[in-house]
Formats: structure tokens, sequence, C-alpha cells
């Protein structure tokens, strides 16, 4: 777990969903909480936390009804809420870290990025539960609450970090493949191809290792279930050749075993039983809700071969049969087989191009397809200050309209560089003694110039 308490580091208070409907009668105000964490605090401290939770959204609403509460500060706590619908709340809370002169850094933790942080939590819970209110109805109260400790246990021990979180959690953008226009063509092609000849296959998603060179899905969409998607093809790298049909699909061990006493059934009982013959219906891979553009639960196939991915989506209303997956892989794998030495040729080329470019911290994103770029190693880069600063220089940024640029210098040596044209933005950091302002504007045009070639940046 990457969230442990310690009085120099950001570290997880609390994090809870309650809804303030609930648990209104004398003695039954622990109705209102429906996940809190940690799992073995004092029920009495769950009930002191969520009411006063309530109690200041209540209040807030007094002044601003059409704005919640979203923030509230104290020395040593720091508190984000963010509305789920239907009246629910997410909350987390932060311990402030300490300094060495125990003094509380306020100044470390963002606003932005930690209800960015929560969003996501929710994206993600949603993406495999649906929406809250819905499964209220469908499975009542108590099944409900089982449901989100068995989800958020496991997020919070596995996927949260507090810790190191910084501007590019705010952004959650997409790394995006660069790839010739033929290339991209081809893929198109193959997609085309793909939905015309089985009509189940509503949307796809491409990837090649852990980035995006197709998506079919709406933008929230891809931005809630891209992780999830790099999580697979990370846990599921082919260690052997992928010859059997099962190896080619991302699933658990179990599922593949499944598949293949499916496709090769044992012959045991004399019968000639082929896939075909044996083509029953088939509901083992995962389901997944997308929200756009009408909320619809889908089942996600997985399709691997080498580098590539193809993740394609099938409604649940639908039903297929195991015959599909050779289907699939019938029209997918002889063309990946050439696409992949294809684009392994043009990243030879590029990877030579690049040898000798000179390494500048930046980050780029572009609020219009998520893509995002940058050179910055999360935890090692920058001191935590500069990553913070990052954050709110990214929200001042926001009354820059339609372009604009900032620049600020922080502590002796440490320039932070930022600007947007449109919703393309850019964030350099460039450390150099004695520079002044007219020298870090060069350094920026020329990062600009080189790097960001056919990207157009005011000036």
């Amino acid at each position: 777990m990457r969230n442990e308490t310690s009085s120099n580091q950001i570290s997880l208070a609390y994090f809870f969903i309650f809804n303030p409907d609930y648990g209104q009668k004398e003695g039954k105000e622990a109705e209102k909480i429906f996940y809190y964490y940690p799992v073995d605090e004092k029920i009495e401290k769950q009930i002191r936390i969520a009411g006063f939770c309530a109690g200041m959204i209540k209040f807030t609403q007094t002044f601003k009804s059409n704005k919640p509460c979203e923030f509230v500060h104290t020395e040593k706590i720091r508190m984000i809420f963010n509305e789920l619908g239907d009246n629910f709340w997410m909350v987390i809370g932060l311990n402030v870290p300490l300094s060495l002169d125990k003094v509380y850094e306020n100044d470390l933790l963002s606003d932005q990025i930690y209800m960015s942080i929560l969003k996501k939590i929710f994206n993600y819970y949603r993406l495999f539960n649906g929406n809250i209110g819905d499964s209220l109805r469908l499975i009542g109260i108590d099944k409900l609450k089982e449901k989100m400790k068995l989800f958020f246990d496991d997020y919070i021990d596995t996927k949260l970090n507090v810790r190191d979180s910084d501007i590019l959690n705010t952004f959650n953008g997409l790394q995006f493949m660069s790839l010739d226009r033929n290339m991209y063509l081809k893929i198109q092609s193959l997609l085309n191809l793909l939905e015309e000849k089985l009509p189940l296959v509503h949307r796809v998603v491409v990837m090649h290792n852990d980035q995006v060179i197709w998506s079919g899905l709406e933008q929230e969409d891809i931005s809630s279930i891209y992780q999830y998607l790099k999580e697979l093809i990370s846990k599921n790298i082919p260690g052997t050749p992928q010859s059997q049909l099962a190896s080619k699909f991302l699933v658990d061990d179990s599922t593949k075993n499944l598949m293949n006493r499916l496709v090769n059934p044992s012959t045991s009982d004399n019968s000639e039983t082929t896939i075909d013959q044996h083509d029953q219906e088939y509901f083992e891979f995962k389901k997944v809700y997308l929200d756009k553009p009408l909320p619809e639960q889908f089942y996600l196939i997985p399709y691997n071969l080498s580098k590539m991915t193809f993740f394609i989506f099938i409604p649940t209303s639908q039903t297929f049969k195991l015959s599909l997956l050779k289907e699939i892989d019938e029209i997918l794998a002889p063309n990946l087989i050439l696409f992949i030495k294809e684009i392994s040729e043009q990243q030879l080329k590029r990877s030579s191009i690049f040898t000798d470019e000179k390494e500048i911290k930046y980050i780029y994103f572009n609020r219009l397809n998520l893509a995002q770029k940058s050179t910055l190693n999360k935890t090692k880069d920058l001191p935590k200050h500069l990553m913070a600063l990052i954050s709110q220089l990214s929200k001042d940024l926001e009354s820059c309209i339609p372009s604009g640029e900032i620049f600020v210098k922080s502590g002796k040596d440490y320039w932070i560089a930022c600007k947007k044209s449109d919703l393309r933005e850019v964030y350099v950091v460039v450390c150099q003694k004695n520079a002044n302002l007219t020298m870090i504007d060069e350094e920026v045009k020329q990062l600009c110039s080189t790097d960001f070639t056919n990207i157009f940046f005011m000036e």
C-alpha cells in the first residue's frame, strides 16, 4: 500500500462515500455512510466526520446554491468533496505534511490535483459498476455497500497514491503513437473490415503497447478506461508464442483454460467436436459501462498479437458465440503480423533521428483530444513544490482566452514557462543559474520550434 501515514509527507487520512438523505434519525446516523476507509475506524468518528461534511455542504449552499462546497482547508487536514449525483458524495481527507521546522506545508497540496483524483476514482468505479443511484434502485442498500467495499478496499490498497500525485493526474491524458499516414489508413481500413464482417462489434480501441493508435470511444469514456487498458496489457504480456487462439485474448488463466477446453475439447469420448460444432454462448469477458452517447454496458474483448492490442466492445444486450473469437482472429491476425513489422521499422527510423535530441523537462497537453506528452519523471525530476506550482499555473492559464503565456521564477535557479494556444498547453521547466526572462523565452521558443513543429503556439 502506498498511502502509509508519515508526518513529513502527504498521506491519506480518510476516504468515504455518504448520502445525507439517509441516517437523519437519532441513533441511525451511521446509515448515511456507504463506505469508509480506514475500515477499522470507530463508528463514532465516522459519524462525526461525515456529519461535519454534510453540515459544510448544507451551510455553503446558503451562499451559492448552484455550486456545492468542494474544498475545506484546516491546518492539519485538507478535505475535498466530489458530488456523484443522487446526493451521493465522495470525500477524501489528506494529512498536510509537516516540515522539519514543525510547520504544516499547505502549499504542497493542490486542490485541482486531488479533485482530479477523486473524479478519476469515481469514473473508475462507474466503469465497472455503473451509476450509484441505478445500483441502489436495482440491488438495495446492503448489496450496494458490499459492492463498494469490495471495489474501494482493493482500489485504495493497490491503485491510490496520494503521496506522489502531480499535475499529470489533473490532465489524465493519453499517450498517442505517431504513425505515417499510410500506416494509419491501413489500420483504419482493417477496422472498417472488422465492423463490416462482424456487426456485433460496436466500438474498437487500438493500442501499440501503452500508446493509443485509434479510439472509437467518446473522449470521456476513453479517458476513464485508458488506465485499465494499460493495466490489461502490462499484466498479460505474452511469454510464449501465441499459437493457440486463447493465448491471443488478454484474460486471466482460468478463462484461458476454459477457452482452450471449448476450442480444443477432449477426444476421450471419441467425439470429433470442433469450435464450430461446440458453438455455445460464451460470457467470460469483462463487462464495462460506457456513458456516451447513452449509458450502456459492453463486453470488453481484448485481442492481442505481439505489441498490438484491439479492444473490442460488444453490447451485453447482444448474445455472441465462441466462434466469434475465431472470426476475430481470422480477420485481424494476417494483417497485424504485417503491421507490427512495418511499425517496428518506423520506430527504428524515428529513434535514429532523435538519438541526439536534447532533453528538456516539459509537459504538453491537448484538451481537445487528451493527447499528453511529458519528459518528466514523476518522482525524481522536480521538487514537489514546483509540481504544485505548475498545477496552480495550469489553473491560472484558464483565464488566458484564447491564448497566453505565464513565466514564473521559483527559488534561485528554476523557471517555469507556460504557453497556451486554444486548447493546447505546454509547461517548460528550466533550471539555469543567472538566467533572465529573455533567455528563458528563447529556450521555450527553441523547444516549440523543435519538439512541436506541427503545433501552432501564438507569439
